[in-house]
């Protein structure tokens, strides 16, 4: 994850890859004003609803925010 994509939304960008070295990046727009740090807490969050749906079945999470990790 890293932290707000521009300074005039609140957006995150995440990317997700698999053991095979695939690579699926996400860019996330929220519709409501919010922190870096609540910002970064909903891209882990979306990031797992990602890896579900993707069928992951071990997860290895990083940021760079240590607040979030």
């Amino acid at each position: 994850m890293d932290e707000s994509l521009t300074s005039g939304d609140d957006g995150v960008g995440l990317v997700i890859k698999s053991p095979k070295g695939q690579i699926w990046p996400y860019a996330l727009y929220f519709e409501f004003q919010a922190s870096n740090n609540e910002v970064e807490y909903e891209a882990l969050l979306a990031g797992l609803r990602l890896d579900e749906q993707l069928g992951a079945q071990h997860i290895e999470m990083s940021s760079d925010s240590n607040l979030v990790v």
